[in-house]
């Protein structure tokens, strides 16, 4: 059961910025996104149709996501009312607020999830390898099961970084409506700092001018302290 949010934490959520949203400034998490979408949409050979959610559920009483399935379920509905059931890779995408703990908000990151309607239960593993592939490449991977409250069965993605393995999405089979889903959630600050070779996740959100300028593509993360100074050249004097 979710509460209602109050005004003062509606604002706070409301007000962060979507890092995956071109209309608020450039970030390399929109071209992993967009790298990742391509690669799952041409492998499934699916065309794509991309949902953004703001974390948040609107009505009469505003409520925070409560999981993934929420989503795909209020990009279904706009479907249903353009009368366009067709065949897609669903992708939704935005910021995710976390949960109500301990009468608090915790906060987290952002999330794609990729979702295909899947009647023969064979749609997942081509779906966690083409995203695998295109967001994490050069990345060995593996998939162990693991409960979950978005999937009836549900599966952990881990990729092998510098320090061991790290859980990177959570994957599995959903039912909506009677229909069975396939679905992969990319936690894409954790995909993003795994790519660029970040020392700590948190620089993703760093506001240092700096740091964000390092944080519009998908180049190797450079330390400036530990590269050295250019030489200056100084011009002699000719004649």
């Amino acid at each position: 059961m979710h509460s209602q949010l109050s005004p003062e934490t509606l604002q706070r959520l409301l007000s962060r910025r979507d890092l995956t949203d071109p209309r608020q400034g450039r970030h390399a998490l929109q071209t992993l996104y967009r790298q990742a979408c391509a690669s799952v949409s041409a492998a499934l050979s699916l065309p794509l149709r991309l949902h953004r959610t703001s974390g948040i559920l609107s009505g009469s009483a505003p409520r925070l996501q409560g999981g993934a399935t929420e989503a795909l379920e209020e990009l279904l509905q706009l479907l249903d009312d353009e009368g366009n059931r067709a065949e897609h890779l669903f992708a939704c995408l935005g910021p995710v607020y976390g949960r109500e703990q301990d009468g608090a908000v915790r906060l987290s990151g952002h999330r794609l999830a990729l979702w295909v309607r899947d009647p023969r239960t064979d749609s997942l593993p081509p779906l966690v390898k083409a995203l695998s592939g295109a967001a994490l490449p050069e990345t060995g991977g593996r998939l162990l099961p693991e409960p979950s409250a978005d999937f009836d069965r549900g599966f952990r993605l881990d990729v092998r970084g510098a320090d061991g393995w790290d859980r990177m999405a959570m994957c599995g089979y959903a039912h909506l409506d009677g229909q069975p889903y396939a679905g992969v959630l990319l936690d894409l600050e954790r995909a993003l700092a795994t790519r660029k070779g970040l020392p700590d996740v948190r620089l993703v959100h760093d506001p240092d001018p700096d740091v964000q300028g390092r944080m519009l593509d998908l180049e190797p993360w450079t330390d400036p302290r530990e590269q050295e100074q250019p030489v200056r050249r100084r011009l002699q004097p000719t004649g």
